[in-house]
């Protein structure tokens, strides 16, 4: 059984996704022209991004894995421990890496860099998803 928590932020990343990918078909001379759609997409990639690193630390506590120091490192932990594969786990670092950037403001954020990808990014988000929650069903995991 998922708790209620669990189910609130799955909602919300389904309805991040679902912005995301309406705003994935917009050109991009639109995109890089309207400041809210870029904010839209920022805030959407980070809250969904949260979401799998949320469900991810719980994973790691309820298994008893080590702690994570950083973000990137629960990406880490999964990897090691078999829940994520090798290449996938680089792919959803490389988006705990954005996430910090979009959080941070590490850098300038490249605005065509993200959505020229912005599909690829919804694909790993939602096949992330799925993996954990799939991962916890099978585990006996309410998240």
């Amino acid at each position: 059984m998922v708790s209620e928590s669990t189910l609130r932020r799955v909602e919300r990343f389904e309805q991040g996704i679902k912005l995301l990918e309406e705003i994935a078909e917009v050109s991009l001379e639109e995109y890089l022209r309207d400041i809210k759609l870029q904010s839209i997409v920022e805030r959407n990639l980070q809250i969904c991004i949260e979401v799998i690193i949320d469900l991810s630390n719980v994973i790691i506590s309820k298994k008893g894995f080590r702690v994570p120091s950083t973000y990137k490192e629960t990406v880490e932990i999964l990897k090691e421990n078999k829940i994520l594969e090798k290449e996938f786990a680089k792919k959803l670092a490389s988006l705990v890496g954005l996430r910090n950037i979009i959080v941070h403001m590490y850098a300038d954020i490249k605005s065509e860099i993200i959505h020229e990808n912005l599909r690829e990014i919804i694909n790993v988000l939602k096949e992330a998803l799925k993996t954990l929650l799939k991962y916890c069903e099978k585990n006996k995991i309410d998240p």
